[in-house]
């Protein structure tokens, strides 16, 4: 990916991350605040997860539980989020940064374990056939426009 193109997804994702991230008041105990858990990385990170190129975090502990990409292979992600006992069905928005297998690899497999997810994507998301199914499944789909 060229570089401006980089900063320009990486812009937009951040903005549709602040639309579902509310403002946290400082005096947070460290229990209660957001907590960021990887689920698909190129190193595992715990033991008994699966490490492969790409992609994948759960951001909890806000007003919403947002996925963040959904890594290359379905059966991967699933395997780690049971590892980490991590209910599919709990995800209330995924938000994919770019269309790239290793982005979006999972996505499909959480739709069938939660229709209720919205589906969070940059304009210009390029796989037609990918937002067919989303639409399919039920699930809302949210497109992410550059700021102006």
């Amino acid at each position: 990916m060229h570089p401006t193109m980089a900063i320009r997804s990486l812009s937009i994702i951040i903005a549709g991350l602040v639309l579902f991230l509310p403002v946290l008041p400082q005096n947070i105990p460290a229990q209660n605040r957001p907590q960021i858990t990887v689920l698909y990385d190129n190193y595992p990170g715990k033991e008994g997860l699966i490490a492969a190129n790409g992609f994948s975090c759960l951001i909890r502990g806000t007003e919403k539980t947002i996925l963040f990409d959904t890594g290359g292979n379905s059966e991967i992600l699933l395997h780690n989020m049971k590892m980490l006992q991590i209910d599919p069905g709990t995800i209330d928005h995924i938000v994919i940064s770019h269309y790239h297998d290793d982005h979006t690899g999972g996505l499909l497999s959480i739709l069938e374990r939660n229709s209720k997810a919205s589906v969070v994507i940059p304009e210009g998301f390029s796989d037609l056939e990918m937002l067919n199914r989303v639409t399919a499944s039920g699930n809302k789909i949210v497109t992410v426009r550059q700021p102006t």
